[in-house]
C-alpha cells in the first residue's frame, strides 16, 4: 500500500500463504520426508517437522528414491532435475546427460525396483539414478506430459501427451499409440493410474470442458476403454489415483 503516489510502499502481505503447489512426494522410508514444488517459490524439503527450501526456480516433479531416503529428485522448469545423494544438503543437476529440454511440468517417475524414468520428447531410463540413460522410444514431436510405469510390471508403460497416449508392455522395445481408442478423443489427457496388481487395467483422466467426457478405463491395456466419468462434474480433471484394496 502506498500513501504517498508511490514514493514509498509498505507490504500487507505478511502471514499469506498462497504458494501453487504442482507436484509433492512422499518417502517410503521416512514417514517425515516430504518433497513439493511450487511455482515461483521453488521447491522445498520437509524434514524433522520443518520445511526449508532447496531449488531455486518454479518448482516442479518431485521424487524421493523408492529404497533409499537419502537419494532425492527435484525438478525447476522445463525438466531441470536435480539429484541429492545427501538427504537434500546439496543438489547436482543431471539434466546434462539428456539432449533438450523437457515440458514446463517434465514428468519423471520410479519403478518400485529402483529404476529412473523419465519423459522429454522420448522416453529415457536409467538405472544409475540419472547418471546416464538409455532412450527407450522414437517418438519425437512435442514434449511429454504424461509418463507412469506399472507398480507391479515395469515393461508396461504409458506416456503421453495433448491427446496422443502411447502404451508399451514390453519395456520399450515398441510402443502403440493408444490414445486413438478412447472414446471421444480430442481431449488432452492429464494423468493416469494402475491397478497395484493388474498391469492390462487403468485409468486416464482428460482436461477440458468436454461434458461427461473425464475419466476412462481400459481392461486390456490399452486396446479399448469404458467412460466411467458417470456424474463428475464439466472441469478439467487433472489427476486420479488408485486406492489399493478398495472395491474399484
Amino acid at each position: 500500500k502506498s500513501t504517498n503516489n508511490g514514493s514509498s510502499f509498505t507490504d500487507l502481505s505478511s502471514g499469506l500463504v498462497i504458494s501453487q503447489f504442482y507436484r509433492l512426494a512422499c518417502s517410503q522410508t521416512n514417514t517425515d520426508l516430504i518433497l513439493a514444488g511450487a511455482q515461483d517459490n521453488s521447491s522445498s524439503i520437509r524434514k524433522n517437522n520443518e520445511w526449508d527450501e532447496i531449488r531455486g526456480g518454479d518448482g516442479m516433479e518431485q521424487l524421493v528414491h523408492v529404497n533409499n531416503a537419502n537419494i532425492l529428485f527435484s525438478a525447476s522448469q522445463y525438466g531441470s532435475i536435480g539429484r541429492s545423494v545427501n538427504g537434500g544438503a546439496s543438489f547436482n543437476n543431471i539434466l546434462g546427460a539428456l539432449n533438450g529440454t523437457g515440458d514446463w511440468v517434465t514428468p519423471f517417475v520410479m519403478s518400485p525396483g529402483g529404476t529412473f524414468y523419465a519423459g522429454y520428447k522420448d522416453v529415457y531410463r536409467s538405472i544409475n539414478n540419472g547418471s546416464t540413460y538409455t532412450k527407450i522410444s522414437n517418438f519425437g514431436g512435442s514434449n511429454l506430459t504424461l509418463l507412469h510405469v506399472n507398480p507391479s510390471d515395469p515393461n508396461h508403460i504409458y506416456a503421453g501427451r495433448n491427446n496422443t497416449l502411447y502404451r508399451t508392455t514390453n519395456g520399450g522395445t515398441t510402443w502403440t499409440n493408444v490414445g486413438s481408442s478412447v472414446p471421444n478423443n480430442g481431449m488432452t489427457f492429464t494423468y493416469l493410474a494402475f491397478h497395484p496388481t493388474n498391469p492390462l487395467r487403468a485409468w486416464v483422466t482428460c482436461s477440458g470442458y468436454n461434458k461427461g467426457n473425464k475419466i476412462f478405463e481400459t481392461a486390456d491395456g490399452g486396446t479399448t476403454w469404458t467412460n466411467i466419468s458417470f456424474d463428475l462434474p464439466n472441469l478439467p480433471a487433472n489427476c486420479i489415483a488408485y486406492e489399493t484394496g478398495s472395491n474399484d
